[in-house]
């Protein structure tokens, strides 16, 4: 088994925020889950682009978290200076399963709004692929359609 995902909004003034790719989610965090792969590829007093919500730019990174910077929530600046966009998923979310077709599973975080997603509808996992939803348990049951 493997994971597909293990993934804040204020604009005018800059706080210290935390960001972690997995494990407990601790109450001193202000959480954010990003995927692995895009945490291997940050790098400290770098900015990313939290789709949807901010800029920030990174202050430490350690094992499994970063310490970030807001610097503000201007699109345009992010395009500008060409900053990477990072997909995300707040402190709020639900677990999601994959199942494939060869038998492998893959497990992950996804938006809270999937809950009010129909049984049976077909939706597309950002940089993943398209998936159908199965169940909506616990854990968001789905299976993987093509990307």
């Amino acid at each position: 088994m493997s994971t597909f995902t293990k993934y804040l909004t204020e604009a005018a003034k800059s706080y210290d925020y935390k960001i972690k790719v997995a494990g407990d989610i601790d109450k001193d965090f202000a959480t954010a889950y990003i995927s692995e792969l895009d945490f291997s590829k940050i790098e400290p007093k770098k900015m990313i682009r939290l789709m949807g919500a901010f800029n920030v730019e990174i202050i430490k990174k350690i094992k499994d978290s970063m310490t970030v910077k807001i610097i503000n929530d201007d699109l345009n600046y992010a395009r500008k200076k060409k900053i990477p966009l990072i997909h995300w998923v707040g402190k709020k979310h639900v677990n999601v399963e994959v199942r494939k077709n060869n038998g492998a599973t893959e497990i992950g975080y996804g938006e809270i709004g999937l809950k009010k997603v129909d049984i049976n509808s077909l939706i597309q996992f950002e940089r993943y692929g398209f998936v159908k939803i199965d169940n909506k348990d616990a854990t968001l049951i789905t299976y993987f359609v093509h990307k």
